[in-house]
């Protein structure tokens, strides 16, 4: 049995076919560097043909690897409604090395043209958060604006105990939606006995089943454009290959940063799903309780001259009542209502009581 007769077997015809595999490998070798068809190549030596190999600069990877830096670096910050909500998200994202997992993921997906995030409960209930590559993923169902139903594949090596010999396991899960258009994910496990000959074997170290009782999903799909859009000057080759900074690519607004801000909105669309279903996942478990109303995703907290006149804009806007402090703080501190009213009450308290102090120090003197 192979992957596409188990598709058909649970009631799906796989979409991903071998000639869509091979051309996602296809970019996966310009990606590693090595292309048979265009880096391998023959020259007579006077006696016979012999094979020579072009020298290569790895520019698609290089290039896949400065997007992913571009994208999703130190500088970026996800915050939600209050301190509090975002400190307990903080936790999920650095339990699970989130931000390095994701610059290495936005790396894969620009080379392959797909990527996932994939959530999931251990079996002490701690949400996983996983990234999915594009060989590994498996549309059931989906239409223009994105995928609904959806399998994904993780190869293992392990030790058979009984037969003394090393195997590759196969797992796979696989997310669909039930009659009430909740999600099940249903996890299956396979013998890989080479040239896509699976073994179907028991699952004995997580849930067979499980129903999620809800209609969200547990992935973020990641399409981006292989489009490059990168300008002419990104590249210097004088001293070896080097490229822009951040700042650079920002400061100058030039081509390649209006390509980033294409991608961004791909990106922003991602995490913020993945957000919200680590939101949702945390409250009906009863892992934790916050409010996902409110997130914001700054990729922009660098050197940004625009940013920087949008901000002084709007402070001089309070200085003459044209916009108030609650909105600014909501605005450029990603806080709710709420929050904004307390945290300028708490620095209006403090700043009283600073004064209060000045004035019995001057009768004192």
């Amino acid at each position: 049995m192979n992957l596409n007769g188990f598709f058909r077997g649970i009631g799906y015809d796989t979409p991903y076919t071998n000639c869509e595999f091979k051309t996602i490998g296809g970019y996966l070798d310009w990606y590693r560097g090595f292309v048979d068809s265009f880096h391998g190549y023959y020259v007579y030596n006077g006696e016979k043909q012999v094979t020579k190999n072009r020298l290569s600069l790895g520019l698609p990877k290089r290039i896949c690897e400065n997007f992913a830096d571009l994208l999703m670096n130190e500088k970026v910050k996800i915050t939600l409604g209050t301190d509090e909500h975002t400190k307990i998200l903080d936790e999920i994202l650095q339990a699970n090395n989130f931000f390095v997992k994701a610059n290495q993921g936005i790396e894969k997906t620009f080379a392959a043209g797909t990527g996932c995030f994939l959530l999931s409960l251990d079996k002490d209930k701690k949400i996983k958060i996983q990234f999915v590559s594009a060989g590994n993923i498996y549309p059931l169902t989906f239409e223009s604006d994105g995928i609904y139903e959806c399998a994904f594949a993780n190869k293992k090596m392990r030790f058979n105990k009984i037969t003394k010999k090393s195997e590759q396991i196969l797992d796979l899960q696989v997310h669909t939606l039930n009659e009430f258009d909740n999600y099940t994910i249903r996890n299956f496990r396979f013998i890989d006995g080479g040239n896509g000959d699976l073994t179907q074997v028991e699952v004995d170290d997580i849930l067979p089943i499980f129903e999620t009782n809800s209609d969200y999903r547990w992935f973020m799909p990641m399409l981006l454009s292989i489009k490059l859009g990168l300008d002419s000057d990104y590249f210097s080759f004088e001293k070896g290959v080097t490229s822009k900074t951040a700042t650079e690519v920002i400061r100058e607004n030039n081509k390649t940063f209006r390509t980033l801000k294409k991608h961004e909105q791909v990106l922003d669309s991602a995490i913020r799903e993945m957000i919200q279903s680590i939101v949702k996942i945390g409250n009906q478990y009863g892992l934790f309780n916050i409010n996902g109303e409110i997130i914001n995703i700054d990729f922009d907290d660098r050197i940004i001259e625009s940013k920087d006149q949008e901000r002084l804009q709007d402070r001089q806007d309070i200085a003459i009542d044209a916009q108030g402090l609650v909105e600014y703080r909501m605005k450029w501190y990603g806080e709710d209502e709420d929050t904004a009213s307390a945290k300028i009450n708490e620095i209006k308290d403090k700043n009283n009581s600073n004064m209060s102090l000045e004035f019995l120090d001057g009768e004192i003197n």
